[in-house]
């Protein structure tokens, strides 16, 4: 078992799902702003019956926006809990390192 093709195999894992996750948040906000173009272009000529394709590339774009805000809840999950983690980490070296102050301040003087 070679560890080091390992542990680069699991490198590249980690990027491609954050590459993959970047991808599909870009995707839905070009979704989203074309959703935003159509709602106002109908919202417009409401009257008109020739749109009705337009209604139904609307439905469409907000069924598929919903799935893309679970991904983008996802995606900012995976972002909150790498900077809690590193947060969480740096208070417990301060800690540690305080903890490490206090017990050589409160040692006796070498006689």
């Amino acid at each position: 078992r070679n560890d080091a093709k390992s542990l680069d195999f699991r490198k590249n894992w980690r990027r491609r799902r954050k590459r993959l996750y970047l991808e599909a948040w870009r995707e839905f906000r070009l979704k989203r702003r074309f959703c935003r173009m159509v709602l106002s272009d109908a919202n417009l000529r409401l009257d008109r019956y020739r749109l009705a394709p337009k209604f139904y590339k609307l439905h469409q774009f907000m069924i598929e926006s919903r799935a893309a805000e679970t991904m983008q809840r996802c995606l900012r999950g995976l972002f909150g809990r790498n900077k809690a983690g590193f947060r969480r980490d740096f208070i417990f070296r301060v800690m540690q390192f305080q903890a490490l102050y206090r017990r050589l301040a409160q040692r006796p003087p070498p006689e």
